[in-house]
């Protein structure tokens, strides 16, 4: 998986997180690199504060880490985000327009 590929919570349960809208979380403070590299997801995933000393996470819906990283470094997020939750929205049809299904 992308991300620090020995991190101890990838493919764990995340702590403390409870996905009640069905769609994937990233766990990142704003502004940072995360939350830039993430924002050709915001109409599929939610974001929410990162947890201690600026990890950032990105969470599927079933609460599962998908890619664990620092705040200010998005290395692999862009990758995890496509393999998980598809395409940006930028390289949709009509760039991701409401209405469109995915």
């Amino acid at each position: 998986m992308p991300g620090a590929p020995d991190h101890p919570l990838l493919g764990a349960r995340a702590p403390g997180v409870r996905l009640l809208s069905g769609r994937g979380v990233l766990l990142a403070d704003t502004p940072s690199a995360a939350v830039v590299a993430a924002a050709d997801w915001a109409d599929r995933i939610d974001q929410g504060p990162a947890a201690d000393g600026g990890e950032a996470l990105l969470v599927r819906p079933d609460g599962h880490v998908c890619w664990a990283g620092r705040d200010d470094d998005a290395d692999g997020l862009p990758a995890a985000l496509a393999r998980w939750f598809g395409p940006p929205r930028s390289r949709l049809p009509d760039g991701g327009a409401a209405g469109r299904p995915c």
